[in-house]
């Protein structure tokens, strides 16, 4: 190397050398150098703690939506208690609703309007009950409020079954619009007092659904059961009610 390019390498190096120093003497320059190095070199423990900090939120929704879902099954659960209404999937939801008017002013009709109507998910044919037994069902619907036809209504007919020996099954009535009846249970099928009649699921109604029990069976000329009903259902003091949604 000839002896001019020699002192330029020296002059070069003795100027970044002094440049350096100064760097790391001057308090300002070793800041200026300390920011320079990190904003150079990712932060590892930053990025970890940021990931942590994310996962524990992630976990936190996880766990709030865990607990949101098993307080609403132990909510639908003590409502189907309250309800007297077993596990059915064949049911899907309940609205729940206040007699606000009784009869619609024709004579012997049995019904009740209620509260509430199509906006609040009400659908023709939807049963209905009251304490866990059914009263009867959805007839007429409109945009806030509905008209439920009662089972004492004598133009009503539900499909029932009487949980005996031979699952009898029948058709419940009320021709006066003031005892209900069962009808069309063979003689031949042994039916007593006491014992728990169901809806049948044959008609619009869901089955399993409590209707009341036998009260009286009665010696007929014809080749069917005479039955009466006995319901707990206090028809003229209906307040709230709940309607049943099917699946």
């Amino acid at each position: 190397m000839k002896r001019s390019q020699k002192q330029s390498v020296r002059i070069v190096v003795g100027i970044g050398g002094i440049l350096l120093l100064g760097v790391l003497v001057w308090p300002t320059g070793r800041a200026w150098l300390v920011s320079r190095i990190h904003t150079s070199i990712p932060s590892t423990a930053a990025s970890s703690d940021a990931e942590v900090q994310a996962l524990q939120k992630e976990n936190a929704q996880l766990k709030a939506e865990v607990s949101s879902l098993m307080s609403l099954k132990e909510e639908n659960e003590r409502l189907r208690k309250a309800l007297g209404i077993q596990d059915q999937a064949d049911i899907k939801d309940y609205i729940s609703a206040r007699v606000s008017m009784r009869g619609d002013g024709t004579y012997l009709r049995r019904s009740v309007m209620l509260n509430v109507g199509q906006e609040a998910g009400v659908a023709k044919g939807q049963a209905v009950i009251h304490n866990g037994f059914v009263i009867g069902q959805i007839a007429e619907v409109r945009a806030e409020t509905s008209r439920v036809q009662l089972i004492t209504d004598p133009d009503s007919k539900v499909a029932v079954r009487i949980a005996n020996d031979q699952d009898s099954k029948g058709v419940l009535k009320s021709p006066l619009g003031i005892e209900l009846n069962i009808e069309l249970v063979p003689q031949t099928e042994e039916v007593t007092s006491g014992t728990r009649v169901f809806t049948s699921g044959v008609d619009s109604l869901p089955a399993r659904l409590p209707v009341g029990s036998v009260k009286h069976v009665n010696s007929s000329q014809t080749q069917y059961h005479d039955i009466t009903l006995q319901t707990p259902v206090d028809f003229q003091k209906l307040r709230e009610v709940f309607i049943l949604v099917p699946s």
